[in-house]
C-alpha cells in the first residue's frame, strides 16, 4: 500500500478501517458465500479496467492519505471529548440551578 500499489485485503479488522473499497484498495470478504470467487472477480475487474484505461490506478493509496485520515480521526475524537466535557459541565450547572431555585426552598419548608 505504501508504494501506491493496489491492495486487496480483508474487509474485517484493521484493513477495513484504512481502505476505502474501490478507492484506496479493495475489500475482500473472507467469510462471504462466494468464497474465493469474490476476490477473483474484484481482481479481474480491476486488471481489465487498468488494461482499458492505464491511468485507472495511479497510487490511490499513499502513506500521506493514511496519515491524514489518522490525524483527522484523532481530531474528531478530541473534539467529541471536549464537547462531552462541556456538556457534562452544562448539565451539572443546570442541576445546581434547579436545586438552588426550587428544591432548596422545598427542603427549607416544614410542611
Amino acid at each position: 500500500m505504501n508504494s501506491g500499489l493496489p491492495t486487496f485485503a480483508t474487509n474485517q479488522g484493521g484493513p477495513a478501517e484504512i481502505i476505502v473499497d474501490g478507492v484506496s484498495g479493495f475489500h475482500i470478504d473472507p467469510n462471504g458465500g462466494g468464497g474465493g470467487e469474490d476476490a477473483t472477480r474484484k481482481m479481474a475487474d480491476f486488471f481489465e479496467k487498468c488494461e482499458l484505461e492505464p491511468a485507472h490506478w495511479q497510487g490511490c493509496y499513499t502513506w500521506r492519505i493514511y496519515a491524514d485520515k489518522t490525524l483527522n480521526m484523532g481530531s474528531v475524537y478530541t473534539f467529541w471529548r471536549v464537547l462531552n466535557k462541556r456538556q457534562k459541565l452544562a448539565k451539572q450547572r443546570y442541576i445546581q440551578l434547579l436545586y438552588n431555585l426550587h428544591f432548596r426552598n422545598l427542603v427549607m419548608t416544614d410542611d
